[in-house]
């Protein structure tokens, strides 16, 4: 399976400043509370232009609904989150939502979506990250997932600031506290998981806990490389992920970014520098994971 995050971050400068990158994400997340049909179906176009016919993706916080409509016209596979964010100072008002009020939307989504076209079209609960969700909203997420039998779509360890501030909140390291909360195992998907030490990916392993590994973000952004083989052959290296920005309505640009082999190819690259051994392609691509996800279950 090909992941890709229907994001909203729009190419900037590396930046390790966890604040400075969340506060163009806003800005570019409010830019986009207008969404509209055209930009949902221009993206879905290049992602099969690029590649990818099946996606799980994580979407801004208002109007996900648009996307699932257009999926559906598209005939695109696609397991679709609206992004959940109760938590953060300074965060813009269309963006930080109450705790029972971004439930109640993600259930109404699952409940209108989750299974349609055959169970093509899948709902997935999509807590941003654990800087901007609180406990009480991660820990309903992980037991209504639980119950509802749907994925939970994450991001965790991206930015070393981002875990210092969580180890700051909690006490915990940012997977032991994921964890802690119930939001681990195979049902869980976690973006990025760059800055990981030995015992959370004992963790990861132990839950089964499914890792997405973003090279071209990570490098865009300077946050760091994964260590994808480390985490291959010690957790579960679940598949390659790209980021779709609105600048997917562009051809040029989806040649250059959203192509699936390039994102590949980096997976292979980075895998490199964090090995004594030689990368083995097989476990950036993890081909026994890949090759079923377009089919169907």
């Amino acid at each position: 399976m090909v992941v890709s995050r229907a994001s909203a971050k729009p190419p900037t400068a590396p930046t390790r400043s966890l604040t400075q990158k969340t506060v163009r994400s806003y800005r570019a997340l409010c830019r986009r509370t207008c969404i509209s049909a055209r930009h949902c179906f221009a993206a879905r176009q290049t992602l099969i232009k690029g590649g990818t016919t099946c996606a799980l993706t994580m979407e801004t916080v208002n109007h996900t609904a648009e996307v699932f409509r257009v999926v559906e016209e598209t005939g695109f596979r696609a397991t679709v989150g609206k992004c959940m964010m109760d938590k953060g100072e300074g965060v813009p008002s269309l963006l930080h939502e109450n705790t029972e009020d971004s439930i109640r939307e993600s259930l109404d989504l699952l409940e209108a979506w989750h299974g349609r076209e055959d169970g093509r079209i899948r709902y997935c609960f999509a807590p941003r990250f654990a800087v901007s969700c609180t406990s009480d909203l991660l820990r309903q997420v992980a037991r209504l997932a639980c119950e509802r039998g749907v994925m939970v779509h994450s991001h965790a360890s991206e930015n070393e600031t981002e875990c210092d501030l969580v180890e700051r909140d909690t006490g915990m390291r940012n997977v032991t506290y994921l964890d802690s909360l119930g939001l681990t195992g195979e049902h869980v998907a976690l973006a990025h998981c760059i800055h990981v030490d030995t015992a959370e990916l004992e963790t990861l392993k132990r839950t089964h806990t499914n890792v997405v590994h973003c090279p071209s973000s990570n490098l865009k952004l300077g946050s760091g490389i994964a260590p994808i083989t480390r985490t291959a052959l010690t957790a579960r290296l679940a598949t390659i992920a790209s980021t779709c920005s609105p600048k997917c309505a562009r051809p040029h640009y989806c040649k250059k970014s959203c192509a699936a082999p390039k994102h590949f190819r980096l997976g292979w690259f980075c895998a490199w520098p964090r090995s004594r051994a030689p990368a083995r392609w097989d476990l950036v691509t993890n081909w026994e994971v890949l090759k079923p996800a377009n089919e169907p279950t």
